[in-house]
C-alpha cells in the first residue's frame, strides 16, 4: 500500500507501530534516532512520515523532520506523535505542515484511523502510488518496446548473415558436388 517513514527513539513504540502498521500493508521504514531520517525521505520517497517531536529529549527534532518533508515535492504529509503535548507545540507543528497531532500514549486503532486519513490526504495533495506506478509501467511498456525493436533488428541481421553463410555453403556443396560428378564421369 504505502511507503511510511516512522521515526521515534523509543524502539519498543518503533516496533509495536511498524509491525501494527506492516499488518495493515504498508512499507515501513523505521528509524529510532535522527540520523539517516532526512536521507531517507529522499532515497524512499515515502507517502506518510509518522515522527515523534523529541527524538533525544534535547531538541524538537520532529519540527526538522516535519520542514523537510513538506519541503519535498511532493510533500509528504506528517504525522507528529509525542508524549510531551502542549498546545504551543501542537500549534507550531501544525504551522509547519503536520497534518495530524497524536499524544502518546495513543490507542492503535486511533493510530490506524489517523493513518488512513493522512493518506487520503496524501494522495489527493498529488502523492498518489497508483498514480507513480502507472507512470512506471507507461515507462516500462515504452523500454519494453525499444527493447523488442532491437531485438528484432539483431535476429533480422543474425537471419540475414545466416541466410548469407548457408547461401555460400550451397554453392560450395553445388561446385563440389558438380566437380565430384565430373571425377565420377571420367572414370
Amino acid at each position: 500500500m504505502a511507503k511510511i517513514l516512522l521515526v521515534d527513539d523509543e524502539p519498543k513504540m518503533v516496533q509495536m507501530v511498524a509491525e501494527v502498521l506492516r499488518n495493515e500493508g504498508h512499507e515501513v521504514f523505521p528509524f529510532t534516532t535522527p540520523n539517516g531520517v532526512f536521507d531517507a525521505l529522499t532515497k524512499h520517497q515515502p507517502d506518510l512520515v509518522i515522527t515523534d517531536l523529541y527524538l533525544d529529549k534535547t531538541k524538537p527534532h520532529g519540527m526538522e523532520i516535519i520542514q523537510k518533508a513538506r519541503a519535498l515535492n511532493p510533500p509528504v504529509t506528517v504525522i507528529m506523535i509525542t508524549g510531551f503535548a502542549s498546545v504551543e507545540n501542537s500549534v507550531e507543528a501544525m504551522r509547519l505542515g503536520a497534518f495530524d497531532y497524536l499524544q502518546k500514549p495513543f490507542k492503535l486503532d486511533d493510530l490506524k484511523f489517523r493513518v488512513q486519513r493522512a493518506l487520503e490526504h496524501a494522495y489527493r495533495e498529488g502523492n498518489n502510488p497508483v498514480e507513480a506506478v502507472a507512470q512506471q509501467l507507461v515507462a516500462f511498456r515504452k523500454r519494453l518496446n525499444e527493447l523488442d525493436k532491437a531485438t528484432h533488428a539483431a535476429l533480422t541481421e543474425v537471419q540475414s548473415r545466416h541466410s548469407a553463410q548457408t547461401d555460400a555453403m550451397l554453392l560450395e556443396l553445388a561446385v563440389l558436388g558438380a566437380s565430384v560428378e565430373r571425377l565420377m564421369m571420367k572414370r
